[in-house]
């Protein structure tokens, strides 16, 4: 790697054993950017690290899932790059793109793309 910023947008396969694979794959990445100049990460997560607590949640919210559910896989592994002083993390997290019955390219299925150029 010799980029300054790392966009890291690897989600967890939780399905198949808990996030452990998953948790193991992020700290070999950690362990091989420690090699890098990266001084800047932007992780992409899910809103999936709060609670259902049936209102809007905010940043302090993230103190009940740590203390409900410990081991959530993501918020571990936002912890593991965010509380590095090697790089700045960002922490960036999208809500409803996947899940049930949402499917990511169920949405763009049959769709022509736009034509798109740069005008820079």
């Amino acid at each position: 790697m010799e980029a300054d910023l790392l966009l890291l947008n690897i989600p967890p396969h939780l399905r198949s054993d808990g996030g452990e694979s998953y948790l193991k794959q992020m700290n070999l990445l950690l362990k091989a950017l420690l090699q890098s100049p990266v001084s800047r990460l932007l992780f992409v997560s899910s809103t999936s690290v709060y609670l259902d607590l049936n209102r809007v949640v905010t940043e302090e919210d993230i103190t009940f899932t740590e203390e409900q559910q410990p081991d959530h896989t993501l918020l571990k592994a936002e912890r593991m790059f965010q509380r590095r002083e090697d790089w700045l993390t960002t922490i960036v997290r999208f809500a409803g793109l996947v899940g049930g019955d949402r499917q990511p390219g169920r949405f763009l299925a049959g769709k022509k793309c736009a034509k798109w150029r740069c005008t820079c």
